[in-house]
């Protein structure tokens, strides 16, 4: 007779461990299959996109965003009323008047017009030394510091004996005599600031010969340019060099000016009356703290005064 044979309780036990072991493993397996393989259902879907449309993520309009506020543009300088000062009984006096210049020489003073604008400012050329280098160092023009209307030379020193081969910086970084880059550009007007470096040593042959050679040279080149030539502008009365720079001598020199101005078929400005103080020197706030070179405030007398004793043909 065959009996069953009875399964020990440790290997009941060993076929339920060999199970656990096997269920574990299927599970292992299972999950590293999907980590390999991701199901694409599970991740966010992506908007679709029409035929030829291309998709982009969410950003802010851009009126949304601060704008940075506009800055402000500089008020410009009001006009300054033109007032001759009551100069005093002891202080250096101009040779002659505005009025008595006016009477003396019709045809070639400027006298007083209505403001001509900024329009006609910017039909000008100035040329001269450092003095006139500050219209470009200051910005007084339309075009700024990056005007091309200023001609003065590199150095800034202009003197009456070098009038005809010294060179000028131009608008366009060359460097040229005054008569060549009048011959180059044909300019409608210049405004010729010249004498300050002379005035102490010429004679009045000298001075007004070597401006009369400049005067000719200009108009061979370009003679449909008008050419006004402008007072000395004034020094203060502390200026370092006053004894050998004065305004005596400045006055002097811009009568004669005025005279070679008539009899050249030129232009004169008497730019220098409304720049002096009742002491008959620059006004202190005209200049830029040297005693002899001229403020932003001091531009804006002397353009304002351009305005309004303009050339009118």
């Amino acid at each position: 007779m065959n009996r069953k044979r009875r399964l020990r309780p440790t290997a009941v036990l060993a076929l339920i461990l060999l199970a656990l072991v096997i269920v574990l493993a299927a599970v292992v397996v299972v999950r590293f299959v999907r980590f390999r393989n991701p199901d694409n259902n599970d991740l966010p879907e992506l908007p679709e996109a029409s035929e030829g449309e291309t998709v982009t993520p969410d950003t802010p309009d851009v009126s949304d965003t601060p704008v940075e506020p506009e800055v402000p543009e500089e008020p410009e300088l009001p006009p300054v009323a033109e007032e001759i000062p009551e100069i005093k009984e002891d202080a250096p006096k101009p040779v002659y008047s505005q009025e008595e210049l006016i009477s003396m020489y019709p045809d070639a003073v400027l006298s007083s017009t209505d403001d001509a604008g900024v329009e006609y400012i910017d039909d000008i050329y100035f040329i001269g030394d450092s003095t006139t280098h500050g219209m470009k160092y200051y910005g007084v023009l339309s075009g700024g510091k990056e005007t091309d209307k200023v001609w003065t030379p590199r150095s800034g020193t202009l003197a009456m004996w070098n009038l005809l081969t010294e060179k000028v910086v131009m608008g366009d970084g060359n460097e040229e005599t005054i008569a060549d880059a009048v011959d180059v550009t044909k300019p409608q007007m210049v405004v010729l600031t010249l004498g300050v470096n002379g005035v102490s040593s010429c004679s009045k042959e000298q001075f007004t010969g070597y401006y009369k050679d400049l005067i000719k040279a200009i108009k061979e080149k370009s003679p449909d340019t008008v050419i006004i030539m402008q007072s000395i502008y004034p020094v203060c009365s502390d200026y370092q060099y006053v004894n050998s720079i004065s305004m005596e001598k400045i006055n002097n020199a811009n009568s004669w000016i005025a005279e070679l101005a008539n009899e050249n078929g030129c232009y004169f400005l008497n730019t220098c009356s409304v720049l002096v103080d009742e002491t008959g020197y620059l006004k202190p706030s005209y200049s830029n703290g040297d005693g002899i070179h001229i403020s932003p405030e001091g531009f804006s007398v002397i353009l304002d005064y351009i305005r309004t004793h303009a050339y009118l043909g």
